[in-house]
């Protein structure tokens, strides 16, 4: 885990499903998690999303290394992937445990 790009957070491996939803109008739609850290997380889905948007989204990792938990996310990269589907990345504001 590299912390030479200058994180705050190292990031975490983590592939599990997510299950989010926007604050503005509670439309929800799955995702799934490429990686984590104390501030931030990266997951892909086949929702595109605004950047600026703020998301909640659930977490439940199927290893008992990291809880159950919510968090509200503000989203800073949303790009195209290969397969109509979108890598997005956010900015973890608030987190809560389940």
């Amino acid at each position: 885990m590299s912390t030479d790009d200058s994180r705050s957070f190292s990031r975490f491996p983590v592939r599990c499903r997510i299950n989010c939803k926007l604050l503005d109008d509670d439309q929800a739609f799955d995702a799934v998690c490429s990686n984590l850290s104390g501030s931030g997380i990266l997951f892909h889905t086949d929702h595109p999303v605004e950047i600026g948007k703020a998301i909640e989204i659930h977490v439940a990792p199927t290893t008992g290394l990291i809880p159950p938990f919510m968090a509200f996310v503000e989203i800073v990269r949303c790009s195209p992937m290969p397969r109509g589907q979108f890598f997005v990345a956010g900015s973890i504001k608030g987190i809560k445990s389940n």
